[in-house]
């Protein structure tokens, strides 16, 4: 899953889709967390997935 400010055209984030409309990513401020994919902070932000 990709993320960034604004639907920016380059990610500023990066976080792994574990299933059950969660994922799960790392900032230098909180360590590793989880969170839900219709968390109001991170849906405006989301600009894709790609599958790997």
């Amino acid at each position: 899953m990709f993320f960034a400010p604004n639907k920016a055209k380059k990610p500023t984030h990066v976080a792994i889709y574990i299933g059950n409309k969660e994922f799960i990513h790392s900032s230098s401020s909180k360590g590793v967390s989880y969170a839900k994919t219709n968390n109001s902070y991170w849906k405006p932000m989301y600009i894709g997935a790609k599958r790997i």
